[in-house]
């Protein structure tokens, strides 16, 4: 039961979507692979880059999975994993896996650039400078939930911890090998795989064990330096081994469950309300957030992918796939809680540095199906999962970076400076880190992130709407997405201003991403209004 439920009908179920819905939502925006992109017109060789398919592919998927896929369900499973299950399946058919592609292609119509152009468009340039304050927000609570997990993964995995600094070189190396001594793509691929592999080894040989704490301050100055270096040196070549890796994780992962078929040992359904989450609606849908749906992903696909995409065709496998691909990943992340006992999760998650490495452990079990030891496959594992974070960190943190320049560069020239703007990211997250554990900041996370979905979708149903589409497609997910999280706002605002142990932080920080939410809602719904009259009059 356990492989028929999380491996068998997930991934056909996607394979039918991939084929039917997303071929009709690429017919629907009228994808052209004669029109010229913005990575052809401007290729200035630092972010506008015409990038092979494969390797873009890479790039994006990296950055959108990171390890929000595999935390969000395995957090959520004190639910039970059935809501977890119904939410990643029918979340990301019906909105996700749509909505990253129609906000990779609304970008691409507008030159590359972010969707708070695209807001700036339609709803002028107020509603554009606090569109662009909501997504800085959303950027600063990532990189220091990203922070905390990958801290804590590290602490618990040290071998893990060597292996991720070791793949950085062979990524700068990679990098340089294919953009600068041109080194055919597939070439330098295997000897890219070939050193991850001896690095790997070399990891249980040389473990680096450090706190959590100080991993963390590493972590930010890594991520200083990540996000400011040009895509090709770093993010492009790592993102693009870091897929190969994940991929080949997944693909073991869910042969090695469906070859095990373990025991559906852990309950459908726990509680109606688990403690430092919430209620069973709407904070399932909160906590398990990339999974299913991701406002973040939008910000990823018009801040770096667009600007990389070389054919619009492309568009359809690098973010409706992705998506799907990421749901798949989610799937298997509730496969290795379904087949423990509730004390068996509970145990796996403070022993082994939460999330991640109960992921990991239940991933090398699976593959120990194929003669690989357990410790061995759930290093590999864990290697994996760090590695994406790492990814998706950095890319959030330029991604960041660019929001501060566009909301502040005017104003105030110093910011106009990526150094300085990235600083700024980097420090406000350092902030929130400060003020609690990510326990906390990971309810409120994925408030933000999926209330960005909702208010990208306003941009995207008025663009559609604009070019004589049907604007449906993005209206009906963006009412449901509006009406998930403004609840799930007024329980955070509650749990961290009114509880015994207030968060003021925490609570603030609710209390903004509501009054952006509720303003950016209002002037979308009377942008909606006024051009759904004047297509009527017409």
């Amino acid at each position: 039961m356990t492989a028929l439920l999380f491996g068998l009908v997930p991934v056909v179920l996607y394979l039918v979507a991939y084929g039917t819905y997303g071929r009709w939502i690429e017919k629907h925006v009228g994808a052209d692979p004669e029109r010229k992109t913005p990575a052809q017109t401007v290729n200035d060789g630092r972010d506008y880059v015409p990038t092979h398919k494969l390797i873009l592919f890479g790039h994006h998927f990296a950055s959108i999975c990171g390890g929000t896929g595999v935390i969000g369900p395995i957090t959520a499973a004190v639910y039970g994993w059935l809501p977890a299950a119904l939410w990643i399946l029918f979340g990301n058919l019906f909105i996700g896996a749509a909505y990253d592609y129609m906000s990779l292609m609304a970008s691409v119509r507008f030159g590359g650039k972010s969707v708070g152009v695209l807001i700036k468009h339609y709803l002028g340039r107020v509603g554009y400078k606090l569109f662009l304050l909501f997504v800085l927000v959303t950027m600063v609570l990532i990189v220091a939930v990203f922070a905390l997990n990958i801290g804590g993964t590290f602490a618990a995995n040290p071998s893990v911890a060597s292996t991720s600094m070791m793949f950085m070189v062979i990524a700068v190396a990679f990098g340089w090998a294919v953009y600068r001594a041109r080194v055919p793509l597939g070439t330098a691929t295997v000897l890219g795989l070939v050193g991850i592999a001896l690095a790997l080894w070399l990891g249980f040989l040389a473990p680096v064990k450090i706190a959590a704490s100080s991993w963390v301050w590493i972590l930010l100055a890594y991520c200083f330096l990540a996000s400011v270096a040009p895509v090709w040196v770093l993010l492009q070549p790592r993102d693009y081994l870091n897929a190969y890796l994940l991929i080949a994780v997944t693909f073991l992962g869910v042969v090695g469950l469906l070859v095990s078929a373990p025991n559906l040992a852990y309950p459908a359904f726990t509680q109606a309300v688990a403690p430092n989450l919430g209620p069973l609606f709407p904070m399932v849908l909160i906590t398990i957030s990339c999974g299913a749906v991701s406002g973040s992903h939008a910000i990823i696909a018009s801040g770096t992918t667009s600007k990389q995409l070389a054919n619009e065709k492309d568009a359809k496998m690098i973010a409706f796939g992705g998506m799907l691909l990421e749901g798949v990943v989610a799937f298997l992340a509730i496969a290795t809680v379904a087949k423990l006992s509730g004390a068996e999760y509970a145990t796996r998650l403070k022993n082994l540095g939460g999330p991640v490495g109960v992921f990991g452990l239940g991933v090398g079990e699976f593959m120990s199906r194929f003669g690989i030891p357990v410790q061995l496959g759930a290093s590999f594992s864990t290697l994996c999962l760090s590695a994406f974070m790492l990814t998706s960190m950095d890319t959030i943190a330029r991604l960041g970076r660019y929001c501060i320049e566009e909301l502040l560069g005017e104003e105030i020239a110093a910011f106009k400076n990526r150094n300085v703007a990235t600083l700024a990211v980097l420090f406000l997250s350092a902030v929130l880190i400060v003020s609690g554990t990510s326990t906390a900041i990971w309810p409120v996370f994925g408030t933000a992130n999926q209330l960005l979905t909702a208010l990208v979708l306003i941009g995207l149903a008025l663009w559609l709407s604009h070019m004589g589409k049907n604007p449906m497609p993005a209206v009906v997910p963006m009412v449901f997405m509006f009406v998930v999280e403004f609840c799930a706002l007024g329980i955070l605002m509650k749990n961290n201003l009114f509880s015994a142990k207030p968060n003021y932080v925490l609570g603030t920080t609710s209390v903004l991403l509501t009054l952006l939410a509720v303003y950016l809602a209002s002037i979308g719904a009377r942008a909606l209004s006024a051009k759904k009259d004047m297509t009527q009059s017409l």
